[in-house]
């Protein structure tokens, strides 16, 4: 339920009132929204679990990042958070801007993140948190940029048990793998976004937005969504669909005189 990662904290400790009062001094790079629930969990050597029964009263100060609580135990302590504080994601944006480069726009729950990619490399930009700075307009390889995010508290790294958390269904995984790919060797010629109804559709339906950029535009300055298409993965044939975001309802019938691409397994 909680991602951890180790923290560098100052701690002080005094009683209160058959209670412990304690402070937590937590490191600048600790990302932390104004919605988040404040959590602070014991470690359960029996369970094997962390545990947020007993701590009450839990206050953050930003300017000086004192987290400050009560408890009637001490342990090993953390602050936690939901693993899906940051997912499942509002959309997701790709296009080329170059050749060579493209732009990822992800909203989560909490926030926008742009990534700048290009071969072998990711930047994080466009972004302006103290807690952030750190690695900001940095070149990073993708995993070693989304281990940092883990760190100051973001986790954009989902796994398929996340989905169940939130009640989606879980994709079939050679639709969803077969979907990635096409995704990665056509954005060159197409922007590409979410669609809304990729989450309705069945597991073995993968659906995306998508139209043409071939001059590499950052953003349309014509907010025609007729220029926009939904496209959909089958287990055995992909194609263009009538659907739109705005429909009322999905189906996503192919296209009358859509030609098919047939995948053979």
């Amino acid at each position: 339920m909680y991602k951890t990662q180790p923290l560098n904290c100052l701690i002080a400790i005094h009683m209160k009132q058959q209670l412990l009062q304690v402070l937590l001094k937590l490191p600048d790079y600790l990302y932390i929204h104004d919605t988040d629930t404040l959590r602070v969990a014991i470690w359960d050597a029996v369970n094997l679990s962390w545990n947020v029964d007993g701590i009450v009263d839990v206050k953050f100060g930003n300017s000086k990042r004192n987290l400050e609580f009560s408890t009637q135990k001490l342990g090993p302590m953390a602050y936690v958070i939901d693993r899906c504080t940051d997912y499942p994601y509002k959309s997701w944006y790709l296009r080329c801007i170059e050749s060579e480069k493209a732009l990822l726009d992800i909203v989560t729950k909490r926030a926008t993140f742009v990534f700048e990619i290009t071969p072998g490399e990711v930047k994080l930009i466009d972004k302006n948190n103290p807690e952030l700075q750190h690695i900001v307009n940095k070149p990073y390889a993708p995993g070693t940029l989304l281990e940092e995010l883990l760190r100051s508290g973001i986790n954009l790294m989902p796994v398929k048990e996340d989905d169940k958390l939130c009640g989606y269904q879980v994709k079939n995984k050679k639709v969803e793998e077969r979907a990635i790919l096409e995704v990665a060797t056509s954005v060159g010629a197409f922007a590409l976004r979410s669609s809304v109804w990729n989450k309705t559709l069945p597991p073995e339906r993968v659906a995306i937005g998508i139209r043409l950029n071939l001059e590499y535009d950052k953003e349309f300055f014509e907010k025609d969504e007729s220029e926009w298409k939904t496209f959909v993965w089958y287990e055995d044939k992909c194609g263009m669909t009538k659907l739109k975001d705005t429909d009322p309802d999905s189906k996503p019938e192919l296209a009358n005189g859509q030609v098919v691409s047939l995948h053979h397994k």
